[in-house]
């Protein structure tokens, strides 16, 4: 008796386990996508979209997921064909409001209440890139989980301590002019 309770046991926590490594595996891969966007590289965003659209719903899918997996994969073979950064940052934004909507619909995701109590980085005057990235990634736990407390924690701290201009006069590529738009985009959030 005990041998069988092990193998139903077993069986059911398979399912689980299958669903939880699929969940981490496309987050894995939206997150690669998203920081591909922030280092300007195409390439990398073209290969996570290859990858986050080929992976295989588990079977355990409970009712009513499918249809934010499908969503996730629509856009991600938008990302997997993007010609131009704009075209798949807007796609790896829009990947995330399945996930979240998901997230949201089962009740389940991403447990943030024990990171919660982690301090934000402290800042270094000139130096402060590793804060700002340190925001922006409880900013996008906020967008997967469906967090509002963590979206929110990302994005006072951004605007606590807004992002020193670097460029005075603006270079010919536009880096002055993209960096006004993130201190604008600071404050909206």
């Amino acid at each position: 008796m005990c041998l069988l309770l092990v193998g139903v046991t077993l069986a059911v926590a398979d399912p689980v386990r299958a669903l939880t490594s699929s969940m981490h595996e496309q987050f894995d891969h939206l997150t690669g996508a998203r920081d591909a966007i922030v280092a300007g590289d195409l390439a990398a965003v073209n290969a996570a979209g290859d990858a986050l659209s080929t992976l295989d719903a588990p079977e355990s899918l409970p009712p009513g997921w499918l249809s934010f997996v499908a969503a996730v994969n629509v856009e991600a073979v938008v990302m997997r064909s993007a010609t131009d950064l704009p075209t798949a940052a807007h796609a790896v934004a829009q990947a995330t409001v399945p996930c979240g909507g998901c997230h949201s619909f089962a009740g389940k995701g991403p447990d943030l209440r024990k990171a919660r109590s982690i301090p934000p980085q402290t800042w270094d005057p000139g130096s402060n890139m590793q804060l700002h990235a340190w925001s922006l990634n409880w900013m996008w736990l906020g967008l997967i989980a469906h967090d509002d407390a963590a979206w929110e924690r990302g994005a006072r701290e951004l605007v606590r301590q807004p992002i020193q201009l670097m460029f005075e006069r603006s270079p010919p590529d536009g880096k002055r002019e993209l960096e006004q738009l993130v201190v604008v985009a600071a404050g909206r959030a």
